[in-house]
């Protein structure tokens, strides 16, 4: 009688015990909201094919976020644990998903410029450039200087330069300055010429050349290389914020559409290009990770360390 009254006693702790213990972590559940559990993601992305570049794993269902951070990769089942009421929970439905990819050499301001003014990177013939060149120039006859840039030498063909020639048959009557599509040479009209003030007595200048006539000398309407080309850009006006902003915020979007979340942007060349950069990201729309590099001009040599160390700081 008393072995049976002792068994039932101790069933009846046990239980108590389970219903406390149970009771307590009723309590603390209850208790953490999304915000105070330490397991809790703001985004899970789950259900996808998950590259992670870990040769060791390389492939996942899900990935939890939190503080702009992953704090999760793995299956679906495990990120359960990170997904609270407030957590945005994102259904891949089988899509990839992977690291984003990084480029470390682009000019975005000077891209997003150069195809918002007058872009001819998407073209293949002469014919489509002086067609496009000219339709910028009739839409746009407010504009003082028709400037863009895509073109390609080897549309030209074997041999051959870009020449002015070209430009004045669609644009006689304002300046044209078009950049190539890998940055290296510019392409200008007679007026461009003549407003920046080069004939056929202008000496090539350091480190770049103004291509010529080999017969007559004259100036072909060709420029290589940047302090060439900065001959006739020195005297364009220069973009407006809204410009720069548009231009900026155009490479952005198609940055992201190409996945790419970081860059370097190879040419910061004065301080209204990191101010661009600023007025985006104040406005939440800059999504990339930049690093800016600010360029170093040749002809100016060590007397441009202080403005360069200035503008480093901002």
């Amino acid at each position: 009688m008393v072995d049976h009254l002792a068994k039932e006693a101790l069933v009846n702790i046990i239980i108590i015990k389970q219903a406390v213990v149970a009771l307590m972590l009723m309590l603390i559940l209850s208790c953490c909201s999304s915000d105070e559990n330490p397991l809790g993601a703001d985004m899970v992305l789950a259900g996808g094919a998950i590259y992670t570049i870990d040769p060791a794993n390389p492939w996942a269902e899900a990935v939890a976020i939190r503080d702009g951070k992953i704090v999760y990769v793995g299956d679906t089942t495990g990120a359960s644990a990170f997904t609270t009421e407030k957590t945005q929970v994102v259904e891949l439905n089988g899509r990839m998903l992977m690291p984003g990819m990084h480029d470390a050499h682009i000019h975005p301001i000077m891209g997003g410029l150069e195809i918002l003014s007058c872009g001819l990177h998407e073209l293949k013939t002469l014919q489509q450039y002086l067609e496009k060149i000219a339709l910028c120039a009739s839409e746009h006859p407010e504009r003082p200087w028709i400037r863009g840039g895509g073109w390609s030498m080897a549309v030209f063909g074997p041999g051959a330069l870009a020449n002015k020639e070209l430009l004045d048959s669609v644009v006689p009557d304002r300046p044209v300055y078009l950049a190539s599509a890998d940055g290296h040479s510019g392409w200008v009209n007679s007026r461009a010429l003549a407003l920046a003030g080069l004939d056929a007595g202008t000496a090539n200048p350091v480190g770049g050349i103004i291509d010529r006539d080999a017969n007559t000398g004259e100036l072909i309407g060709s420029l290589q290389e940047q302090s060439a080309m900065d001959l006739v850009a020195g005297v364009i006006p220069i973009a407006t914020d809204a410009e720069h902003d548009a231009a900026l915020r155009y490479a952005v979007n198609m940055l992201s559409a190409y996945g790419i979340t970081g860059i370097q942007d190879a040419w910061i060349r004065d301080e209204e290009e990191l101010r661009t950069y600023q007025r985006l990201q104040e406005e939440g729309e800059l999504n990339v990770r930049v690093v800016a590099s600010l360029y170093w001009e040749p002809s100016k040599g060590l007397k441009q360390l202080d403005a360069m160390k200035i503008l480093r700081e901002q």
